[in-house]
């Protein structure tokens, strides 16, 4: 297996070869990579997070060496910090990137943990270990804790990144965090967990949202006393009710209810 490290902020996962293609995901600081194909400047791969597949530029990851098993590569800490500034020391010299909740550092990719020195293929990364934690308890307040903090991003389709996220790029880093494994996609999560009705959902819990069709088209997280953080626009704050969405800016519903998932024990 041809496995590869994400060193940029970001990285577009397009649907084709292309600047111009549509995004169809986003990949984050620190998740590892298959290479499935390599054409010119543009390589085909598979996140080894969800499964995730399609395009980006190559310039974007570092290739790792073929004595590290994947699997290990799922293991590490998150940002702690919403804004941490990182420091490269690459060919280009030291550089500074900021990255956002979500950005991760794989535990066997750290060469010196006193010194918080990461090898992320040809590139060297020194991070301050104190604005790094491992993953979080999985419980409700914590859930609601970690999507508050992503309130105000703006929604990006296809973005999983403090610099922009979807509704369910949100909920699927959110779980990630607390070391809840989550599909990338809004109707592929709502096959996890187990339904729940309306009255009995709890903080943390997951509401989808369908079209007049029933497909499921959207999603959020419940925040308790009858409020959902969701991206649309931006990450945000708006009544839940029984029936669906309503916006608090716009007085008006805006997606209608299609189910409730818990994940919580």
């Amino acid at each position: 297996m041809n496995i590869a490290i994400i060193h940029s902020t970001h990285a577009p996962l397009r649907k084709e070869k292309s600047g111009a293609s549509e995004m169809i995901s986003q990949l984050v600081f620190g998740e590892a990579i298959e290479i499935l194909k390599h054409e010119d400047t543009w390589i085909h791969v598979r996140n080894l997070y969800d499964g995730y597949t399609g395009w980006m530029d190559t310039r974007l990851a570092s290739p790792l060496q073929a004595s590290i098993s994947p699997d290990t590569l799922l293991i590490g800490k998150y940002a702690d910090a919403l804004l941490l500034p990182i420091f490269r020391n690459d060919i280009y010299g030291y550089k500074v990137q900021v990255l956002g909740r979500g950005a991760f550092f794989p535990d066997v990719l750290c060469t010196d943990a006193e010194e918080g020195i990461y090898q992320f293929g040809k590139v060297n990364i020194e991070v301050n270990l104190e604005a790094l934690q491992n993953p979080l308890p999985f419980t409700g307040e914590n859930i609601v804790n970690i999507a508050s903090d992503f309130l105000n991003v703006p929604y990006l389709w296809g973005g999983r990144s403090f610099q922009g996220i979807d509704c369910s790029g949100l909920v699927q880093m959110v779980y990630r965090i607390c070391g809840i494994q989550l599909p990338r996609d809004a109707y592929q999560q709502a096959q996890c967990g187990r339904s729940i009705a309306f009255e009995q959902a709890q903080p943390g819990d997951i509401a989808f949202f369908s079209n007049s069709e029933g497909k499921i088209i959207h999603t959020g997280i419940f925040a308790g006393e009858g409020e959902i953080i969701h991206a649309a626009g931006f990450v945000k704050t708006d009544e839940l009710r029984e029936d669906g969405i309503y916006d608090i800016s716009l007085a008006q519903k805006t997606h209608t209810l299609h189910s409730i998932q818990s994940q919580l024990p």
